[in-house]
């Protein structure tokens, strides 16, 4: 019997290894695929997010430095235009027509950005004014003594104003200030 227990024994088959042993290697290139996956998504991201904060920065100095040629640009179309009406205003009060320079300033306050215009003496009284409520009294603005000092024609922001101011000359001294109020011009932009 004991010939018998020991042949029992040696053929006994082997215990077979177990199922991560066997597929070791596929289980590994799993963990790797996933781990070069996971590094490709993470580095991709921290690149767009990278990307898109550059992006905003130019945007925003892009968006300034527009901004500002813009405001050059208007500034100048105004010292342009009150440069020709103050011309007009001067022509037509040397002739001492009144009534006509009224009307330039009833058609010129007729346009979009225009709020008030008004002919000021060098005294700081209001002559003409588009608000005829103030014809005669003294020009007490926020920004009067500004524009009463103006020795060429000026564009200055007072809060919310813009304000375009013109020296009115006689053929030898001042004769009075041309004053016009406009809303400030902001550059049109998507999402503001």
């Amino acid at each position: 019997m004991s010939t018998q227990t020991t042949t029992a024994t040696t053929n006994t088959p082997k215990k077979e290894a177990g199922h991560f042993r066997r597929n070791w290697f596929f289980y590994t290139l799993i963990v790797l695929a996933l781990g070069a996956a996971a590094f490709f998504w993470f580095s991709k991201s921290m690149a767009l997010a990278k990307q898109a904060k550059d992006f905003e920065t130019e945007k925003a100095a892009l968006i300034v430095d527009t901004e500002k040629v813009f405001a050059v640009n208007s500034e100048q179309h105004l010292v342009l235009t009150m440069k020709t009406f103050a011309w007009a205003v001067r022509s037509e009060l040397n002739r001492g027509n009144q009534e006509q320079v009224d009307q330039y300033f009833q058609q010129l306050v007729k346009a979009d950005k225009v709020e008030e215009i008004t002919l000021v003496d060098r005294e700081g009284t209001i002559l003409l004014t588009t608000n005829k409520k103030n014809e005669g009294s003294k020009f007490v603005e926020e920004y009067a003594d500004a524009v009463m000092q103006v020795e060429a024609t000026t564009v200055m922001d007072f809060a919310d104003k813009r304000i375009a101011a013109a020296p009115i000359m006689s053929l030898t001294s001042r004769t009075g200030t041309l004053v016009v109020r406009y809303k400030i011009d902001r550059l049109p932009m998507n999402g503001k």
